[in-house]
């Protein structure tokens, strides 16, 4: 999916610590700093008050990594940024078959069972790239 839109993904090196940590670092910001002290009465009020605290908080501190506060950092890039598109090419083609008298189908010399009603009936098959 990343092809769609330019982007390359590079995996880092199995047990990179300095890796690691930029996946785990911010759960522990959102934990201690966020999610201390406060209650919610439903899932629209969390992302409520999460919101507001990353645009009065969060995204208003200087982080040392950026040299600035997130919020400077999209200011700056905002103008190279592109909208994404409207469509999306699909990540899985469609076929269709039909259902052996054993409950199978097969696909790409594979045989599939399915449930037993639909012996007989076309279904449809995505194959996900």
């Amino acid at each position: 999916m990343g092809r769609a839109f330019g982007v390359i993904f590079q995996p880092h090196r199995v047990n990179n610590p300095d890796r690691k940590a930029r996946v785990e670092r911010p759960f522990h910001y959102v934990e201690n700093n966020f999610l201390v002290g406060r209650t919610f009465t439903n899932w629209d009020d969390l992302n409520r008050q999460a919101l507001q605290w990353c645009r009065e908080y969060a995204n208003q501190k200087v982080k040392k990594t950026l040299g600035m506060s997130p919020e400077a950092a999209f200011l700056m890039e905002r103008p190279f940024l592109v909208p994404l598109p409207t469509f999306f090419a699909p990540i899985f083609r469609v076929e269709n078959r039909i259902v052996d008298m054993e409950g199978f189908v097969n696909f790409e010399s594979n045989r599939y069972s399915v449930p037993e009603r639909l012996v007989g009936k076309q279904v449809e098959i995505h194959k996900y790239f």
